[in-house]
C-alpha cells in the first residue's frame, strides 16, 4: 500500500504545476485505491509525533503519517517537504514521487 498524502491529492481538484501529472497517475491506480479512517491508536500515534518537537510537525500531518505507519503502507507519496523531512527523522518511509 502507498499512502498518499493530501498535498498530492488536492491538485487534482484545483489546477498546480502538478495537477497533469497527479491525473495520469490517478487514472492508473483508480481502481487500487482504499480509503482508511483513522482510529483511536492512529490518533494516539500522532499525538507522539506532535510532542517529538524536532519534526516541527502540525496535528493534521502528524495522522496522515500515523495512519500510513499503523497501517503498513509501503512508503508516503507527498508533495509536501515538511512532511518529507518529519517522515526521515521519525524513519517512515516518504517520497517525493513527482519532480
Amino acid at each position: 500500500m502507498i499512502y498518499l498524502d493530501t498535498s498530492f491529492l488536492t491538485p487534482l481538484f484545483r489546477e498546480e504545476a502538478a495537477s497533469t501529472k497527479i491525473a495520469e497517475f490517478y487514472s492508473i491506480v483508480t481502481t487500487s485505491l482504499v480509503v482508511l479512517i483513522p482510529s483511536a491508536n492512529d490518533f494516539d500515534l500522532a499525538q507522539e509525533y506532535v510532542a517529538h518537537f524536532a519534526t516541527q510537525l502540525r496535528g493534521p500531518d502528524a495522522l496522515h503519517l500515523a495512519v500510513a505507519h499503523n497501517n503498513g503502507a509501503a512508503f508516503i507519496a507527498t508533495l509536501d517537504e515538511g512532511m518529507l523531512s518529519a517522515a526521515k527523522r521519525l524513519k517512515i518511509s516518504a517520497r517525493r514521487v513527482i519532480r
